[in-house]
């Protein structure tokens, strides 16, 4: 019986004593890293306050920095120190003025880019119209015969005033956009810097 007894007190002993288990060690899963995605190139767009890069009211060193030089020499016939207007090498599709050694316009002459309404070159007058309402400004085409037009939208200003800025459509007489001027004052001229 005493035996008994000697057990039953040092089996609860022996059992309170034995080790836990270790735990588990943890499971790490690495997972193979997504692949990147590929880079979509950025293409600017035509607004009243410049293109991509070039910001109206940017000095002409500026502007060749950001878009590149003239991709040809300058016509000095057409050209001078209080105006001038190219192509940067970086964007040939556009053409800059360059007033009083300022960025004052850009010009869209061809369908690769689009204003922040994406709208462009080729664009129909009735699509502008649509898409800037009662706001835009319509005058007749000075050079082409109607029903080629002007399409004027002023964001800032009403183009009487240095700081007023916007968006001119020139459109044709079967109504497609020809040219888009976006910037300050300037985008009312019909010839060049005239």
């Amino acid at each position: 019986m005493r035996a008994l007894i000697i057990m039953l007190t040092v089996l609860p002993m022996v059992a309170c004593t034995r080790a836990a288990a270790p735990p588990e060690p943890e499971k790490i899963t690495i997972e193979a890293p997504l692949p990147m995605a590929p880079e979509v190139p950025v293409i600017p767009l035509l607004h009243a306050e410049g293109f991509g890069p070039l910001v109206i009211g940017m000095t002409r060193d500026d502007v060749i920095a950001a878009a590149g030089a003239p991709d040809e020499p300058r016509n000095e016939i057409y050209e001078s120190e209080a105006c001038e207007t190219f192509s940067p090498a970086n964007y040939p599709e556009i053409e800059v003025m360059i007033e009083e050694g300022k960025l004052t316009r850009v010009t869209l002459d061809s369908n690769k880019f689009l204003t922040d309404k994406n709208l462009g070159v080729n664009s129909t007058a009735d699509e502008i119209k649509a898409a800037y309402g009662p706001a835009l400004i319509v005058d007749p085409h000075k050079y082409a015969d109607a029903p080629a037009e002007y399409l004027t939208f002023w964001s800032v200003g009403d183009g009487t005033t240095p700081d007023s800025r916007g968006l001119r459509y020139e459109t044709d007489e079967e109504r497609k956009t020809a040219f888009v001027h976006g910037g300050g004052p300037s985008i009312q001229y019909v010839e060049g810097c005239l």
